[in-house]
This record gives structure tokens, sequence and C-alpha cells, in this order.
């Protein structure tokens, strides 16, 4: 049980959570509903639901700033600093702060979180591409140039990697490439938006990828009976 009395963050630690749900804490993705909520709707027509949501979301997301301040150990946990936690964390926290833009924790946040994706990259693979994809949109709130491109030109590369020329996927399970699909629809968005450079091929891989789907995952009758 929860005292809404009591911090937050050492009650959550106290509960020896599964390593994947507490994964899912710390990358703040939880938030994600309440805020988009809130950022769909002007603010004159929130109702008490969205203003209390929105009001806990950011009590919650600044805590868990605070905690890690004086968290150590939590830096070298791959469930809280792993690259893929910040980079969800990253565009979770990007997007509170269209709410909070005044807010001097949220800005030092937000940028510690992108120089820590400029210093850090996961590779090609669908990892790395949400790393590049959450740089992006660090680096669009904060105006950083340096972020903004180095994303841009680190989810094209992954995308050209991660997608052959016959649209197979470099995962090992095919049922990913469903995800990668989505994912390379969000980095053509993104591109588009910041009128990046890449879009075109990223939009060439679409149909190879569609066709990979078709084929690897379409279920089909025996040859025999």
């Amino acid at each position: 049980m929860f005292d809404p009395e009591e911090p937050f963050w050492p009650q959550i630690e106290s509960q020896e959570l599964h390593p994947t749900v507490r994964f899912y804490v710390h990358s703040l993705n939880w938030i994600d509903f309440i805020v988009d909520r809130a950022v769909d709707c002007p603010k004159a027509e929130w109702n008490d639901a969205i203003a209390s949501g929105v009001e806990f979301a950011c009590t919650v997301a600044w805590h868990w700033w605070e905690t890690n301040n004086v968290t150590p150990e939590w830096k070298n946990d791959e469930h809280v600093w792993g690259g893929h936690a910040v980079a969800i964390r990253a565009a979770s926290l990007s997007v509170l702060s269209e709410l909070y833009p005044e807010d001097e924790w949220l800005y030092e946040a937000i940028t510690y979180h992108g120089q820590w994706l400029l210093e850090h990259f996961d590779g090609y693979w669908n990892h790395g591409l949400s790393q590049a994809l959450a740089l992006m949109i660090i680096g669009g709130r904060l105006s950083n140039e340096e972020m903004l491109e180095t994303g841009a030109k680190r989810a094209v590369a992954c995308l050209e990697v991660m997608i052959d020329e016959e649209g197979a996927i470099n995962e090992q399970a095919p049922e990913y490439s469903n995800y990668i699909e989505r994912l390379r629809s969000t980095a053509v968005d993104a591109l588009e938006m910041f009128d990046a450079p890449g879009v075109e091929k990223l939009k060439a891989k679409q149909r190879p990828l569609e066709e990979f789907i078709a084929h690897s995952l379409t279920r089909r009758e025996p040859l025999w009976r």
C-alpha cells in the first residue's frame, strides 16, 4: 500500500518489483496518457480529472528527478539509466514540458537527458532508433541544432540498416516487423516536422517492409494434410 503523504519513489523501490515493471515505472511512459490528454485539450476546457491528473504526473516526474539527484546508484542501473529507459523518459518529459514551459527543474532534466543521448547510442536496432527519435524530440523542444541533427542522422542510419532492400528486418523475431513499421512511420513524421533530410529514403522502406510483414507473418495452410 502507498502512503500519499510519503515520498513516491522510495516506496516504489521498496516494493521489489519485477525488473520489467520497474523499468516501465522508471521510464515514466505511464504518465503519457494523462499528459497527452491535457496537451490535446485547451486548458480552459480541462475538467477536474485532467487538472488533477496533470498535477499528479508533474509531481511524480519532479520527485523522480529530485530522487535521481540524490541516488547515485541509479546511474549504473540498466532499468533506470539504460538506453531504452532514457529514450522513453526523455520523450515523456519533453511532452510534459509543453504544459510546464517555465519549470526550471524540467528544463534541467530534459537538457540532461538530451546530453546523455548525445553521448550514448545503442546502435542500429529498435532501442537505438528510439534513442534517436527521443534526441530529435528534445532537440526540437530545446531548439538545439546539434541534438536535432544528430538524432535525425541516427534515425535514418538506423532504419537503413534495420530494413534491407527486401524489407527483411535485422531483429531476431519477425513479429517485431510491425513495431519497426510503426517506428519507421514515426521517424518519417519527425523528419518532416523538423524539415530534416532522409524522408524519401525512409518512405521507400515502407512497401518492401509491408511485403515482408505479409510474407513472414501471414498464416498459410500446410502443403500436406
